[in-house]
């Protein structure tokens, strides 16, 4: 029986929460998963691609030439439709969010880039953003930036904040800029073993959903997050934790991940992202902890 089960980084998005209202919902490239067992149906946008492609050259005046076909539809609304639309499958290529009426009028758009060139171990590879929508609010994640979007109830995005975390102070910063953020997903350019005590801050004050850190090492760890004595970090405050981030050759300790494997009853999916297929140091201590969750991710 084969452990790992690798996936196509070229050809799959991957879903959370795929028809939901009024919650949140978590798109993280390249892969698509249904936890609802919804058939995975392609776009049933039935507009011009022409005039998608002519509001978005409007609206995006830095990119000369726009040329999309519709990807994905989600149900954020009953008042208007939204699909994304994909532009190419290579990195840093943009995609679009589109809402628009039954008419198939274009409402308001905004662009993401599903996945980014970075620097891991030497290596350039391509990594994963994150995107979270619901009825009122957007927040995308890319390497070490959070850009947070308004969404009214008529389908209108609107810039609302951002946030570069370049040190601690601006890390220290995201739960008094973002309260009602529901995800961390990010990859800092500094140690994390320096900041431990402001994550495990933000893990008590967001009611986080996701979890993913690493540092400028490009690895994704959460022991650290670990109090052995249960007053503070993950094992206290995961009541909600869906999805959690970690890598493939985490040097976590065995114990301290045991924790949150018993604690966190509410985690769906562990995520181990796998750097170099030939390299046989996984902890599969670690992985071995969540039999029936885990997903193994080719960066």
């Amino acid at each position: 029986m084969r452990l790992l089960i690798f996936f196509n980084v070229c050809c799959l998005f991957f879903v959370f929460c795929f028809n939901t209202i009024a919650e949140d919902s978590f798109f993280y490239f390249p892969h698509k998963l249904d936890l609802f067992q919804i058939p995975n149906e392609p776009s049933l946008y039935s507009g011009s691609n022409d005039i998608v492609n002519t509001f978005l050259e409007d609206r995006f005046l830095d990119i000369d030439s726009i040329s999309v076909q519709p990807f994905l539809d989600m149900a954020i609304s009953d008042d208007y439709k939204t699909t994304i639309f994909f532009s190419g499958g290579d990195v840093d290529v943009f995609w679009f969010v589109v809402n628009y009426t039954a008419d198939n009028t274009i409402l308001s758009a905004i662009r993401f880039k599903p996945r980014i060139s970075k620097n891991k171990g030497g290596v350039s590879v391509s990594l994963s953003t994150l995107l979270s929508i619901s009825d009122s609010r957007v927040f995308y994640f890319e390497d070490n930036k959070i850009t947070k979007y308004l969404l009214s109830d008529t389908g209108i995005f609107t810039l609302d904040t951002s946030l570069v975390v370049d040190s601690s102070w601006e890390l220290a910063l995201i739960d008094d800029m973002f309260p009602t953020l529901t995800s961390l997903y990010l990859v800092l350019p500094f140690s994390t073993s320096t900041v431990v005590s402001t994550i495990n801050n933000l893990i008590a004050n967001l009611n986080l959903k996701v979890f993913g850190i690493a540092g400028d090492d490009g690895m994704f760890e959460a022991d650290n997050y670990v109090d052995l004595n249960h007053e503070s970090g993950l094992t206290t405050n995961c009541s909600n934790l869906r999805y959690l981030f970690l890598d493939l050759n985490t040097s976590d300790q065995v114990n301290k991940l045991s924790q949150v494997a018993s604690a966190c009853s509410s985690i769906e999916k562990v995520f181990f992202l796998i750097l170099d297929l030939k390299d046989n140091t996984h902890n599969l201590d670690v992985i071995n902890l969540f039999p029936d969750k885990r997903i193994f991710y080719e960066l």
